[in-house]
């Protein structure tokens, strides 16, 4: 989105990832998929990543520290 953003074109409509993994001009694009994660947790997308944040800082302030 962001990049259609900073175009200044209009963002496509929602449609599954899946269609635009398909199209050509997202060929060889990397895509994550986060929510069967979240939902697993019992989180949203945003609170999922939000934790996932934190863990990862909290464990290089660990390694960083020698504990």
């Amino acid at each position: 989105m962001e990049e259609y953003l900073s175009r200044g074109e209009a963002t496509p409509p929602p449609s599954p990832m899946q269609h635009y993994a398909t199209l050509a001009e997202f060929s060889g694009w990397l895509w994550a998929v986060i929510d069967a994660a979240a939902k697993r947790e019992g989180e949203s997308r945003s609170g999922f990543l939000a934790r996932s944040a934190v863990m990862r800082i909290e464990h290089a302030m660990q390694s960083r520290s020698g504990f």
